[in-house]
């Protein structure tokens, strides 16, 4: 159970829960790189019929659909989750969460509104990297950020991009000397992600 709690605990934390959408300008320059796509993977098909999109995920992972925590305004669509850390009983996880926007806002305004959230949220909040990408031909913003919950020392990857008024976050959540081990899971994710 403690498990589930820091699953949820980062993906809210990090994929910000924003009450008042305002416009603000981005102060970041962001540059444009391309997400990679390994060769391939043992992967599944997961397709949400409510909001009309699939994506693939790591065949041997599980898959929890609908995870609510009443207090935010986001919702947890999906979390595919991964192997347990040994060092920190951290379970490995890739989240779909969603926030239905009370007004019109770019993905950049949304992903800065995100990060001053998360920089009052999170004391040791570092955004590494942060470039522009494409998801289902959408405008895309992915960050890279590091950040200690539950004292447990993360990094964080997120992919923010809009469609009809709905935010889309995907989150990748995994303690920093296990990023690189399943962050191919998170490309090949966020690659294979297609409205329908």
């Amino acid at each position: 159970m403690k498990n589930r709690i820091l699953v949820c605990t980062v993906s809210f934390l990090v994929a910000l829960p924003l009450i008042f959408i305002t416009s603000c300008s981005n102060g970041t320059e962001s540059t444009t790189s391309p997400v990679s796509q390994p060769a391939a993977l043992d992967t599944k098909t997961y397709a949400n019929a409510e909001y009309e999109f699939s994506c693939e995920y790591p065949a041997e992972w599980s898959v929890e659909e609908y995870i609510s925590v009443e207090e935010y305004i986001l919702q947890a669509i999906v979390a595919f989750l991964g192997p347990e850390d040994s060092d920190y009983g951290f379970v490995t996880n890739i989240n779909i969460l969603i926030e239905v926007l009370s007004q019109s806002v770019s993905v950049e305004e949304y992903s800065e509104l995100g990060e001053i959230y998360q920089k009052s949220m999170i004391d040791d909040y570092n955004k590494i990297e942060e470039y522009e990408i494409k998801v289902d031909g959408l405008d895309a913003i992915y960050k890279n950020i590091t950040a200690t919950v539950q004292g447990v020392p993360i990094k964080d990857s997120q992919v923010f991009f809009i469609k009809d008024d709905i935010a889309y976050i995907i989150t990748y959540d995994v303690p920093r000397d296990s990023y690189n081990d399943f962050s191919m899971y998170m490309d090949w994710l966020v690659n294979s992600f297609k409205f329908y």
